[in-house]
């Protein structure tokens, strides 16, 4: 069976909210006049501190201006003196290097002619020598020569023995002279016969052997150094000489002296420094040389 309806509760209607109180309105300010702020005093220009200021400006730009000029001026002046220092360093060094250029020439000069005259002190050496060796050549052919015209002259028969002569070997009527002078003349040296005298040994034709004697006595007078003050004296002395057939000198001996000792002593010296005669005709190997003070004045 249906149930009975049940009676509806009565639900409470809803509170209504209560009204909020208004706020009451604030009171607004009464605006009040600002104060306005009082107009800047501009300060009047001081014009002396501004001419003072601008005095200083000025002074301070000279000053400034003389400084950078004197900077300069002493910045040229140095850089000249720089210069010239340079310029004088150089000069001193050219003339050094110059110096020394010279120097050094001279001593290339110095040395080119030193070399030079070593050259021509060589050459005239090499001369000398050259002439030395033909003047000897000529002496031998002169002696051949002499020799030959001799024996030419002389003729068979003629005597033998010593060509002994103290004299003066005058050109005319010897034949020995005679060939002696034509064979001197060819050769350039002029006439006359040798002073002294020389006596030879060991065989051999006279006109020859006198032609031997004759140059023989000329080569070693050549070597004959004494004073010519001993002129003035009457001195001889007689030198002993062995030759080979080639004319070298094997060995001498004083045969005759003079008494004074220094006189014969230059006549063996005349010998010793010959050393080689002209070779002698054949079978002559012993000469007798006279050495007379007198041929010194001659």
């Amino acid at each position: 069976m249906p149930e009975p309806p049940h009676p509806k509760r009565s639900e409470p209607e809803p509170k209504k909210p209560e009204p909020k109180p208004e706020p009451e309105p604030k009171a607004k300010p009464i605006p009040t006049e600002q104060a306005k702020p009082e107009p800047k005093v501009e300060p009047k220009p001081d014009f002396k501190k501004i001419e003072e200021a601008t005095r200083k400006a000025e002074e301070a730009k000279k000053l400034d201006e003389a400084r950078k000029v004197e900077e300069a001026k002493k910045k040229a002046d140095d850089a000249k003196k720089a210069e010239e220092a340079k310029k004088v360093e150089e000069a001193k060094k050219k003339a050094d290097d110059a110096k020394k250029a010279e120097e050094a020439k001279k001593v290339e000069d110095a040395k080119k002619a030193a070399e030079a005259k070593k050259a021509e002190d060589a050459k005239k050496a090499a001369d000398a020598a050259k002439a030395a060796a033909a003047k000897q050549l000529s002496d031998k052919e002169m002696l051949a020569q002499a020799l030959k015209d001799a024996k030419s002259k002389a003729g068979p028969g003629s005597g033998s023995g010593a060509g002994q002569g103290p004299g003066k070997g005058e050109a005319g009527g010897d034949p020995v002279a005679k060939a002696l002078a034509d064979a001197r003349k060819a050769a350039g040296g002029g006439g006359g016969g040798t002073p002294g005298g020389v006596a030879g040994g060991g065989g051999g034709g006279g006109v020859t052997m006198g032609v031997y004697a004759q140059i023989v006595n000329r080569e070693v007078k050549k070597n004959w150094r004494f004073p010519q003050s001993g002129a003035k004296q009457q001195l001889a002395a007689v030198v002993e000489v062995h030759i080979d057939k080639d004319g070298r000198i094997l060995n001498y001996r004083l045969v005759q002296p003079s008494g004074q000792a220094n006189f014969d002593a230059s006549t063996v010296k005349s010998v010793a420094e010959t050393e080689v005669l002209p070779a002698p005709p054949a079978g002559l190997n012993v000469l007798q040389l006279r050495f007379s003070s007198q041929e010194l004045g001659q």
